[in-house]
């Protein structure tokens, strides 16, 4: 096996590091413990997380681990979870819950002894991941696959092939535990082990190798222009657009996702079509990403990254408006009636008694309403209305529509609609006046 020169050339441990080895009780996990002990920089302690989805025999995987760690005289460390509740309660597939819940523990308990985590992916495990990540759309940090080294995560057998553990197990006749689940081609990297692979090396005998040199590659290529992407960005929220579009096409997504990284966290889900969004987009814009969490603004040439404002929650409110004044709760609107003015007044907003459909209300803004403003010929959300108006956000859910039951006359004292135009035809119109509190 590499473990010994990946560990070197990767600078993966120093002397008296401490390390906390991911023990699953399968041949990979068996292998990087047992010649981990043998590499005499390292402090060692075993960690076995139980999933709970094999019953008697993820007990079992827990038993065999904890025999282990004894015989070779090591700290060992137990967690479980429930992994198929989780999955439900969090809409997750079960190697996602899986791999949640084991992580969480993994770290909780190296911080606790101040360890890194060793995980025992192999070469087969990168290769594998970067045909799923190839199946399933990427760019280079996708064909990057698994890292030697994340933080304080090190996988000190990802040099070497699953062919190579097995055989170093077979020469000290040591057992290990076969998960069950590993022949269960419902699972997307089951298949891809025991099917996809083996027909790709009737085209390459080496094709574990060329997969995990185009993941070397990758990393390079990807970790280079992630570093002039963050020498680009320094410190900077906001940038304006035309610098960003200076850039090489290349460095330009890879600032995007930077940004969009430092604010939300990660790019779970934010693919390469939300990037050529950003980058296509004609003028001001907002774009929700995925979680419905952050949001990518271009605001007068300036290019940002931030958290959605959530919207203040307000009583919902639907009053008819008859003559009288009625206290809503962004001011109050007074109703009078009266004959057609020979010229409109400013600021007062007019409804033809005629041409009201159903009874004239006051309500909150709704999902979806539009009107047609006074003066245009097109309609308009009355989202971006309040925004080219520059109503904060904590406002908008107090500010009253006026409207009938078909159609809007006024977004308060915002905006009118041509419906509040008064015709050589109108007779009596209702006029309202608005006091405005906010």
């Amino acid at each position: 096996m590499k473990l010994r020169e990946t560990i070197l050339k990767y600078n993966m441990i120093a002397p008296g590091d401490s390390v906390l080895c991911a023990l699953s009780g399968g041949a990979d996990s068996v292998a990087m413990l047992l010649a981990l002990t043998e590499f005499e920089n390292a402090r060692l302690a075993v960690c076995h997380f139980n999933h709970m989805i094999r019953g008697a025999e993820s007990d079992g995987d827990e038993e065999f681990s904890r025999n282990l760690a004894s015989e070779l005289n090591l700290p060992f460390y137990a967690g479980r979870g429930d992994v198929p509740a989780y999955c439900r309660e969090n809409n997750l597939g079960v190697e996602e819950g899986a791999r949640v819940l084991r992580h969480a523990f993994l770290a909780e308990t190296a911080s606790k002894i101040g360890a890194k985590i060793a995980l025992a992916h192999t070469a087969d495990d990168r290769a594998e991941s970067v045909l799923m990540n190839i199946i399933r759309g990427t760019g280079n940090r996708g064909l990057g696959s698994i890292r030697p080294v994340s933080g304080n995560i090190i996988r000190p057998l990802i040099e070497t092939s699953r062919e190579e553990i097995e055989a170093y197990l077979a020469e000290r006749n040591r057992p290990y535990r076969t998960d069950s689940t590993n022949s269960d081609e419902t699972y997307t990297r089951n298949k891809i082990r025991r099917v996809l692979l083996p027909a790709l090396k009737e085209y390459n005998p080496n094709i574990l190798r060329a997969l995990t040199s185009l993941a070397d590659t990758a990393l390079e290529d990807n970790d280079f222009i992630e570093s002039s992407a963050k020498t680009f960005i320094g410190g900077r929220g906001e940038i304006p657009v035309s610098e960003i579009e200076s850039l090489h096409p290349a460095l330009s997504s890879a600032v995007i996702r930077l940004m969009i990284e430092n604010v939300r966290g990660n790019l779970v889900d934010v693919t390469r079509d939300h990037i050529e969004k950003i980058k296509e987009r004609a003028d001001d814009f907002v774009l929700t990403l995925p979680e419905g969490k952050t949001e990518a603004v271009v605001k007068n040439g300036v290019f940002t990254v931030r958290p959605v404002r959530q919207k203040p929650d307000f009583p919902e409110f639907d009053i008819e408006i008859t003559p009288g004044a009625d206290i809503l709760p962004c001011g109050v609107l007074t109703c009078r009636i009266d004959t057609r003015p020979a010229k409109p007044a400013k600021g007062v907003i007019y409804a033809d008694i005629r041409a009201i459909k159903g009874t004239l209300r006051a309500t909150n803004i709704r999902e979806g309403d539009r009107m047609r403003p006074f003066g245009m010929k097109g309609t308009k959300k009355l989202g971006d209305i309040l925004t080219d108006a520059k109503v904060p956000l904590e406002k908008r859910g107090k500010l009253a529509v006026i409207r009938d039951d078909e159609k809007i006359y006024a977004l308060w004292n915002i905006r009118s609609s041509e419906e509040t135009r008064i015709g050589p035809d109108t007779k009596e119109v209702y006029v309202l006046e608005i006091n405005d509190a906010l």
